[in-house]
């Protein structure tokens, strides 16, 4: 089932995402941050536990993504959301996330 590789096809994308951006590829990085978060919202909605870090994950990303092409508001916007996401993972302690140093990170790319 095509269904049963979208994780892979999720963090591919993710991953092309971010060699794009390093490479100065900008516009086609975000087209693949927001294809990854797409893909990765629709994955949380079936299964939250599994899936909600790697949306949050992909959703950094994209407001990296969104701040190198200069579009500063939708960047805090989804740096936002990012936040509130790992912010309500109970396991998020577990997992040793910072969601304040999180956020401090993606404010300085806002800068």
């Amino acid at each position: 089932s095509p269904q049963a590789y979208t994780p892979n096809l999720a963090g591919s994308l993710n991953n092309l995402a971010i060699r794009l951006s390093e490479v100065g590829e900008r516009a086609e990085a975000l087209v693949a941050a927001r294809e990854a978060v797409g893909l990765y919202r629709g994955l949380a909605e079936e299964s939250p536990a599994a899936y909600t870090p790697n949306l949050a994950m992909s959703m950094s990303n994209l407001s990296n993504c969104l701040s190198a092409v200069g579009d500063w508001e939708a960047a805090l916007e989804v740096a936002r959301e990012a936040r509130q996401l790992v912010d309500d993972l109970p396991q998020a302690a577990v997992l040793g996330v910072d969601s304040d140093s999180a956020a401090h990170d993606l404010s300085l790319n806002a800068e």
